[in-house]
């Protein structure tokens, strides 16, 4: 197949407004089928191109469905949409409860005045983490910003979900210690609403910051497979 085939079929995706880790992917799967096609029956580039356009058309035609942004999507996009959500959101939960059932274990063991240092050293690593893996790979993260017309990886929005919150996180690191007394139940006046809050505030703030990890490694794992792409791109 040659490059003004090729080139027919990236135009035809890159017109679908697919961010650009999937279309790389329908790419492929198109190449695979209009070269199928063509050899098993005999039909001419056009008419292949045509004929597998008809069969992805429920998954690549974009419609609203009632989401709050009111932008048009795909059903493919949506259904990958959700299935790195659960993914992300899943992994998070479950290390969040294991942190937070240790910081639990942790409060009955020792004085408070050990366990606000574990408590702020514990919160803080998970807190800081997607920032330090941010700027570690920030040539790779603003390739975003560079090619600003598109949307390279699909779940790009929750790599900057850590920073979006820094005003919470930096109010959770200035409230500290008080969370830890409310979280460990030696605030003074503690009540059961007290400690409940203090889990909560600790639990959400965890569950954050480990969704924006989990979907940065992927993210610096699916720009790869998105970088040589990048050419067929306008700046």
């Amino acid at each position: 197949m040659d490059e003004t085939k090729l080139a027919a079929i990236r135009n035809y995706l890159l017109d679908k407004k697919l961010p650009i880790d999937i279309l790389v992917e329908v790419y492929d799967h198109f190449v695979t089928q209009i070269s199928e096609l063509q050899k098993e029956e005999g039909l001419e580039f056009d008419k292949a191109f045509e004929k597998v356009k008809q069969s992805w058309q429920g998954e690549l035609q974009p419609s609203w469905k009632g989401e709050w942004d009111l932008v048009d999507r795909s059903e493919l996009l949506r259904k990958i949409n959700t299935a790195n959500l659960r993914a992300f959101l899943g992994k998070a939960l479950y290390i969040a409860s294991v942190i937070v059932l240790a910081l639990m274990l942790f409060s009955f063991l020792f004085s408070f005045h050990v366990y606000k240092y574990i408590f702020v050293i514990a919160t803080g690593l998970i807190l800081l983490l997607p920032f330090y893996v941010y700027f570690k790979n920030f040539k790779d993260f603003s390739l975003n910003k560079k090619y600003k017309k598109y949307v390279l990886v699909s779940f790009q929005e929750y790599t900057l979900l850590s920073l979006s919150c820094l005003y919470f996180y930096f109010k959770f690191f200035t409230e500290a210690s008080t969370i830890a007394k409310m979280f460990a139940g030696t605030a003074d006046g503690t009540n059961l609403k007290s400690i409940i809050l203090g889990i909560v505030i600790t639990y959400a703030v965890l569950v954050i910051s480990l969704v924006s990890y989990y979907s940065q490694r992927k993210f610096l794992h699916t720009i790869k497979k998105v970088k040589p792409f990048l050419k067929h791109l306008n700046v």
